[in-house]
């Protein structure tokens, strides 16, 4: 998380996270980090980013509702390391339908 009162707008964060969750806003001028849209999620509503992809490239899954072909690619490392990084949730190129 980010303590957005805490925040001296340095950048460091954003600069430094391999997934660029942490972004910096030019107005406020401190850095967020993506909560998926929690307001949103908390409404029974999708985060934006799923919404508003065209193509639908973006998925929301809990771990759960994961394929066996999405947890054996997590269990192989075929994907940063994130027990090392620990994101709060994983982004996923949806394959073919």
């Amino acid at each position: 998380t980010v303590n957005s009162e805490e925040c001296i707008g340095c950048k460091r964060c954003a600069k430094r996270c391999l997934y660029q969750a942490p972004y910096f806003s030019e107005t406020k001028m401190k850095t967020y980090k993506c909560d998926l849209c929690l307001d949103r999620l908390n409404n029974k509503m999708l985060p934006k980013c799923v919404e508003s992809c065209l193509m639908q490239a973006i998925e929301l899954k809990q771990e759960v509702e994961l394929s066996n072909k999405e947890k054996n690619l997590i269990a192989n490392n075929s994907l940063p390391n994130s027990g090392v990084i620990k994101p709060n949730y994983i982004l996923k190129k949806i394959e073919e339908r």
